[in-house]
């Protein structure tokens, strides 16, 4: 229901950009359940009333259609900050092409979930401006996955891996000190957890099933750009 259809305060207030600096939907309640994860956000709303967002999050059961994201992406020129479950990608509904070819101006990047070789590969592809990447709490796949952000994001300064699980380094393929170093070389700013003792990663361990682990931490982070 368009805003005018409601009453002329609230069409007052809605058209009122110095009021609208963050509009969360992930608070907004309808019998219980969340709407913004229960429902497709109308199309006209994500788009044409937010032409200049700057910072964009797409939780983990965001229900829009791909040609919604296309389209939006073509429209949001001023986005700066991307923070985005990579639950999207097996649903198969969204590309970081969408992004790259649009938002020439997106430096801080963040992920949620599981981290595969096709999606470092995208972010190298498609985002080669990244300034700031964290995958704060994601289960990466390797060491490789890393290392192709790190080797070929030329900007990146900073690279948040606290509370990951990294299945190589599990399995005694890299060393964590070997690793460390390496990327220490390439990029300015390399932040980790101590694992040993970290109350987040033992909290892993307690909470059941990962859609709940990422409910309860994806708005942390260590980088502040990347907060939510």
């Amino acid at each position: 229901m368009g805003a005018s259809r409601v009453c002329i305060y609230w069409f007052l207030v809605s058209h009122n950009k110095t009021l609208w600096n963050t509009i969360d939907l992930t608070k907004l309640k309808h019998k219980g359940k969340n709407v913004f994860y229960e429902y497709p956000v109308d199309d006209e709303f994500l788009i044409f009333r937010m032409p200049n967002i700057r910072k964009l999050v797409l939780p983990q059961c965001c229900n829009l259609r791909e040609s919604s994201y296309e389209f939006a992406f073509s429209q949001w020129k001023n986005l700066h900050t991307l923070i985005i479950s990579t639950h999207f990608y097996v649903k198969g509904i969204f590309e970081l092409r969408f992004v790259g070819e649009n938002c020439t101006n997106l430096t801080n990047l963040k992920l949620s979930g599981h981290v595969d070789q096709s999606i470092a590969e995208e972010i190298v592809c498609y985002l080669p401006k990244l300034k700031r990447v964290s995958m704060r709490c994601c289960v990466i796949n390797s060491t490789h996955e890393v290392s192709l952000l790190i080797t070929y994001l030329q900007n990146l300064t900073i690279l948040n891996l606290s509370h990951c699980m990294i299945k190589t380094l599990l399995k005694d393929s890299l060393t964590e000190d070997s690793f460390i170093k390496t990327a220490t070389q390439k990029i300015d700013t390399l932040i980790m957890c101590s694992k040993v003792g970290c109350e987040l990663c033992e909290d892993r361990s307690r909470i059941f099933g990962s859609d709940a682990f990422y409910e309860k931490h994806w708005r942390n982070d260590e980088i502040k750009e990347l907060e939510f």
